[in-house]
């Protein structure tokens, strides 16, 4: 470049700069906003630290479970964007060579590393099962130390090895519903970023530790706001349900078919044809898929009706009187019952027969049979009562419940509706009183039965959550003669 031109430059430079300074201005201006705001969002907003130590174990199974959930926690903590993932291998290489060993030493490193949830537990293969026992250690105020979120569970592992990882996933998740389900700490309103808290009041504390509040906080649109300089218990519910709705619905698509209409209808066609060879057939499919206690419940619950059905038949009212004898209000009652049970009661029993196995199946994600698992199917056999919808979704003892109110009141409205002949006006009078009460009874127990069962999910959860410190395991079944038994479980 010539001195003349480089002269030129020089001359010019100024009035290029503000021209560039004039354009790009407004534009760095409308960034410098944007950023501003996505910094007031988030950088007064402290995230909570969280690691996990070794998870115990006492097989190499055990190891594979151990080490999955060591996976699965670490990708949803750090996919969370309100907690912070320490590095978890170098905290367990630092417990490992310090010597900490019990609850009160991890919770003194966790207080010297300012890690407020340090996730820890063990796994136990037992055989065919895998009871997993989960709990964080949280020494920050309120929990002071406590083990928040303990979950223990028996897992059912699938049969290949991306199975177990899915199972492994979902109990992680159960564990981190938990967890967030009771965890809380104290944090200053201008800390919590926008949104995280639902709308409502809030107590405001003076000061961290604090148990008697001194105001309140107001989340309004999302946003706190408070009159005065305090303390929140800031707790993470919302993200508890998240987790909870998410792993339900994800596993749902993976497991369960899509709805059908056209399935549903056919199971309400076919319904009273169903109903009428279900007292051989639920027992045939009890038997072939092993399941000896569904067996047992269904002998419990359906031998009383099935009896009252069946004498309901052949001492009908008819053949009564063509034998000369006089048939009384329970002949009149059993007669109409034995329609109900054999044209619609007894096609439920059957949907628990072929369901519930089919549940346990997708619930290990495995391939389930069948007309099984679809949601508008479930919808009619709402409908159609007597626990339909429930023993359809898995749910058995919601399903028994259910079944045996309409059962009881169906006979009993029946008993008080159908005159007796040659009994007086007056006397039929009355049990028709009785008869419309027992009907509205009736009625308002099959709509109850079937809201409650749309907002019932499928019981495709794997494994069975063990709550408290013991556990009761009735157990039958066959083993060249039948057996029935109780066991308890004590975890100390």
């Amino acid at each position: 470049m010539n001195s003349v031109t480089e002269n030129k430059f020089r001359d010019l430079a100024p009035l290029l700069f503000s021209i560039l300074f004039i354009i790009f201005f407004p534009v760095c201006a409308h960034c410098e906003e944007m950023i501003s705001e996505e910094f007031r969002n988030t950088s007064t907003y402290t995230k909570v630290q969280a690691a996990r130590s070794e998870i115990r174990y006492n097989t190499s199974r055990a190891r594979l479970v151990a080490t999955l959930f060591a996976e699965h926690f670490d990708a949803i903590i750090s996919s969370s964007k309100h907690f912070d993932l320490v590095n978890s291998q170098s905290v367990i290489d630092t417990i490992a060579k310090s010597g900490y060993g019990d609850d009160a030493a991890l919770l003194r490193f966790a207080e010297s590393a300012d890690i407020a949830i340090l996730a820890a537990g063990s796994v136990d293969d037992t055989g065919g099962r895998c009871v997993i026992h989960l709990y964080a250690l949280c020494y920050d105020a309120p929990h002071n130390g406590d083990r928040v979120g303990a979950y223990r569970a028996v897992v059912e592992l699938g049969g290949n090895s991306a199975m177990t990882s899915a199972i492994v996933e979902e109990h992680t998740a159960h564990f981190l519903e938990k967890l967030f389900t009771e965890y809380c700490h104290y944090a200053a309103p201008e800390s919590i970023a926008a949104g995280a808290l639902a709308d409502g009041e809030y107590d405001l504390y003076g000061s961290r530790g604090d148990l008697v509040p001194s105001g309140t906080a107001y989340v309004r649109g999302g946003r706190v706001s408070s009159s005065a300089k305090g303390y929140i218990l800031r707790d993470y519910k919302k993200e508890a349900a998240f987790l909870k709705e998410y792993y339900y619905g994800r596993k749902k698509e993976m497991v369960l078919p899509p709805a059908s209409s056209e399935q549903a209808l056919y199971t309400a066609v076919a319904t009273p044809l169903v109903s009428v060879v279900a007292p051989i057939a639920s027992p045939v499919s009890y038997y072939s898929v092993s399941d000896y206690s569904g067996l047992g419940l269904w002998a419990l619950n359906n031998g009383p009706w099935l009896y009252v059905a069946a004498d309901g038949f052949f001492r009908s009212p008819a053949n009564l009187e063509k034998e000369g004898q006089h048939p009384s209000r329970y002949n009149n009652a059993a007669n109409g019952f034995m329609w109900y049970y054999f044209f619609s009661a007894g096609a439920s029993a059957y949907a628990d027969a072929i369901s519930y196995y089919s549940m346990k199946r997708a619930s290990e994600f495995n391939s389930m049979l069948p007309w099984t698992g679809n949601e508008d199917t479930a919808f009619a056999l709402s409908i159609l009562g007597s626990g339909g919808g429930f023993f359809y979704k898995g749910e058995r003892g919601w399903g028994y419940l259910y079944f045996q109110a309409d059962a009881l009141l169906f006979f009993s409205s029946v008993y008080c509706l159908v005159p007796e002949k040659g009994a007086g006006g007056g006397e039929n009078e009355r049990f028709r009183r009785y008869g419309y009460m027992l009907a509205a009874g009736a009625l308002s127990v099959r709509v109850l039965e079937f809201v409650h069962c749309q907002y019932t999910p499928f019981a495709i959860r794997n494994g069975q959550e063990i709550e408290g410190s013991y556990a009761l395991n009735p157990s039958i079944g066959w083993d060249g003669s039948l057996f029935a038994g109780l066991s308890a479980t004590v975890y100390f």
